[in-house]
């Protein structure tokens, strides 16, 4: 594998671990036990994103995280809807 497909691997094992986070409910834990899986996973999907980032390089960072950002998906119309006369 080239050096970008490894960043790529990384950024997308952090979603899998912030993915798993959803899964801890269901598991038959106590809370304390919950709480440090949750930590663990909140822990590793940061490096692993921060690991493919660096990897990547940070062009490819800037990319996926302008796909994400919330502000691009609330679009701000300047026309009013009803037209004043």
């Amino acid at each position: 594998m080239e050096r970008k497909q490894w960043g790529i691997f990384f950024i997308a094992l952090s979603c899998f671990f912030y993915a798993s986070l959803f899964s801890i409910p269901f598991l038959s834990m106590t809370k304390a036990q919950s709480g440090v899986l949750a930590t663990c996973l909140v822990i590793l999907g940061e490096v692993s994103f921060a690991i493919g980032g660096i990897i990547a390089g940070k062009n490819l960072v800037a990319d996926f995280r302008s796909k994400f950002v919330p502000k691009r998906f609330q679009k701000r119309n300047d026309s009013p809807l009803v037209e004043e006369e």
